[in-house]
Parts: structure tokens; C-alpha cells; sequence
């Protein structure tokens, strides 16, 4: 979840490496429980890494991906699939959730390992006080055999964006843990910080800065993010 809710300008960068994308497949799922219990919904899908002309850049210089490109479930069959169960904890804590998430990657041309990844996350929004609200994230992804090689890798994500009127700011942390076989480990850390006003025309502007330490190598970055919400009623 992390990759797509992690709060801030900069909060999903790092976990973005574990999402998956552009992939052909097909999937389900089901929503159990009542309003004394939450809902609670199962989602299954399984796929294959695109292969098709839409995999090719029509702008950019980016080729074709083809099965002999290789990499995880680039293997043009149903062999990959990922399951999750997602759900509310307000029962427990009110505006409470969580997501739990399990993928199988069948490895691809020159990959000789399968990738296995398991994922948990808590997060949720908290009314504390007139017009403020608290949005905090955790989670934790462990992948074995990441990318369809000897190596592991582990990420931890923590956050929180409190919102007050047109007001925000959002604090977020992401730590990589790379793990390869027969050589030692390679600790990874992002930290953002940013904030932003919301206008009442529509337009949003967020300022950001973070600082990343990767392969030995540390970089600052400052940027900013403005977008424009349209609103449209449906007939």
C-alpha cells in the first residue's frame, strides 16, 4: 500500500519498487462482513508481464518488453499471482485499517529463482480536532529472491500527514534492507517532508524536500507539486 498512500510529495518513491505494474491478467474479489464486524475483502488475481505493443513507448526511447527481455512473471502464462485481504479495524479503532498481501512470481528468461513477497500494513484517519485530521501509514514488505535472483529484500515504511482545513503536512520514512546471497547487507533510507495549502479554487500547491542514502551515496532533493481538481457530477 505503501507505494500508493505513503504520505508527502516524496513518500511513495522508494516503495514503488515493489509495486506491480503493467501487467495482463485477470482477478476477483469478494467483500464479507456487516457494519458490527467491517468489511473485509479477499481480491485474487493472477498474470503475466505485458508483452504487448502497449509495453513499447510511443514518445520516449523505451523498446518493446519481449519474453526474452526476462524478469519475474515475464512469462506470457497464468504462473504468477498475487492474493490480498484488505479490511476496517474500526471495531477495534475507528478509522482503523489494515491490508495483508501475499505474491508468487514465476521467474523469467535468465531469472532462475521464483520471487515470493509478503505485505502488512496499518493506516488509517483520526479526527483530532475541529477541521484536523491525523493520517498516519506502517507497513512492512518482505520479498525472497527479489527480482528472480539470490537476494532478499526487506522495506519498512512509516508516515503521517495531518490535515487542518486547507492546511497539510506529512513526515514519511522508508527503510530498504537489500540482502544478496554470499555478500553482506545494503541499508537504504528515504525521509520526506513536506506541506501544502489548498485553495478553495481548486488548485493545491505542496512543497517537498527529501533525503535519500543509497549504494553508499547521499542526495537532497526540493521540489513542488501543483495540481488543479476539477469537480464534475455524474447525470
Amino acid at each position: 500500500m505503501a507505494w500508493d498512500i505513503a504520505p508527502g510529495v516524496y513518500g511513495t518513491d522508494l516503495a514503488e519498487d515493489y509495486e506491480l505494474t503493467e501487467r495482463i491478467g485477470l482477478g476477483g474479489s469478494v467483500t464479507l462482513g456487516n457494519d458490527e464486524t467491517g468489511l473485509h475483502t479477499i481480491t485474487a488475481s493472477t498474470f503475466f508481464a505485458d508483452t504487448s505493443f502497449l509495453s513499447e513507448s510511443l514518445i520516449t526511447e523505451r523498446p518493446r518488453n519481449r519474453k526474452s527481455s526476462g524478469g519475474v512473471s515475464n512469462t506470457e502464462d497464468f504462473s504468477s499471482f498475487a492474493v490480498a485481504l484488505d479490511g476496517d479495524l474500526g471495531i477495534v479503532v475507528p478509522g482503523l485499517a489494515y491490508h495483508l498481501g501475499f505474491e508468487s512470481q514465476e521467474g523469467g528468461t535468465g531469472n532462475p529463482e521464483d520471487e515470493f513477497g509478503i505485505a502488512a500494513a496499518l493506516y488509517g484517519e483520526f479526527e483530532i480536532g475541529e477541521d484536523t485530521v491525523l493520517g498516519p501509514v506502517v507497513e512492512y514488505v518482505h520479498q525472497s529472491d527479489a527480482g528472480g535472483i539470490a537476494e532478499d529484500r526487506d522495506y519498512i515504511t512509516l508516515g503521517a500527514a495531518l490535515v487542518h482545513g486547507p492546511w497539510n503536512i506529512a513526515v514519511s520514512d522508508t527503510i530498504r534492507t537489500i540482502d544478496p546471497a554470499g555478500a553482506g547487507d545494503v541499508d537504504d533510507n528515504q525521509f520526506q517532508v513536506s506541506g501544502g495549502y489548498a485553495f478553495n479554487n481548486g488548485l493545491a500547491l505542496d512543497i517537498g524536500y527529501k533525503h535519500t542514502e543509497e549504494s553508499n551515496s547521499d542526495s537532497n532533493t526540493v521540489g513542488a507539486l501543483l495540481t488543479y481538481t476539477l469537480p464534475f457530477s455524474a447525470p
